[in-house]
């Protein structure tokens, strides 16, 4: 049996920027110092410090992922990138794993709003998806995301898990029947996450009312943890999301 530690984490390139876009971020600067840009970087190098297997991050592209991980320790770990405007996803994964494929696009046809993915093929018997899905037209992008895992068969066996992390933009995507089939072509389900945490989207403690970050795992692994970052943690001003942490167990 093997042991995975994995985050995901929308840190808002708003917040990373102190700008106003679709949410106002100005708030982060505090005496020519941006608060949310400080914490953000604390909670992802507290998890690297922890030894976590794999970080999916979204939006955020390479310029803003340098302010971020200038001051961290990141010898132990290899960067995957995906960019698009305003800010794309990065995966981080721990150097103990080997990466035999990496397949990244768009999951949809609208370039104004580009929605990337990201499918990492280990030759430890792990496909790690990380995405940041549309707000629209979900169905559509999973039958999309479908398509591409037919790329990764050669690479799959029994003892395969796949794991899928990001922000989903849907309280429930096991709603949306493409979701439900994503592995179906593998005769693979995905498993019920252990609980729903609302990480989403209002950047005050005491406001965030929707569950929009996920981590699923196919039926062949186990959630052996599954929540949020620490309450002490949770009240600092980061982001317009809460990460989602999660341990699983494979290989039975």
């Amino acid at each position: 049996m093997k042991e995975i530690k994995i985050m995901t984490y929308n840190v808002c390139w708003e917040a990373i920027e102190a700008k106003k876009g679709n949410i106002d971020m100005t708030k982060c600067k505090v005496k020519n110092k941006n608060k949310c840009l400080s914490n953000i970087t604390k909670i992802i190098n507290n998890r690297l410090e922890e030894d976590y297997d794999f970080i999916c991050l979204q939006e955020i592209n390479s310029t803003q992922w340098t302010n971020i991980s200038d001051n961290m320790m990141i010898d132990n770990y290899n960067t995957i990138k995906k960019e698009v405007e305003p800010a794309g996803i990065i995966t981080l994964y721990n150097n103990k794993y080997n990466l035999v494929k990496k397949y990244s696009g768009n999951l949809t046809d609208n370039h104004i709003d580009e929605r990337p993915y990201m499918i990492l093929v280990f030759n430890e018997n792990i496909i790690l998806i990380s995405l940041h899905l549309s707000h629209i037209q979900q169905d559509e992008c999973f039958e999309k995301l479908q398509k591409k895992l037919n790329y990764v068969k050669p690479y799959v066996n029994h003892k395969t898990i796949f794991i899928i992390c990001g922000d989903f933009n849907n309280n429930d995507p096991t709603k949306i029947p493409s979701f439900n089939d994503l592995l179906k072509i593998f005769n693979r389900k995905l498993k019920k996450e252990p609980k729903t945490i609302k990480t989403c989207c209002i950047p005050n403690d005491d406001k965030y009312n929707m569950s929009f970050d996920h981590i699923y795992i196919s039926s062949n692994g186990k959630y052996d943890k599954y929540r949020t970052i620490d309450k002490n943690e949770k009240n600092k001003y980061m982001s317009d999301h809460l990460p989602i942490l999660a341990k699983v167990l494979y290989g039975f």
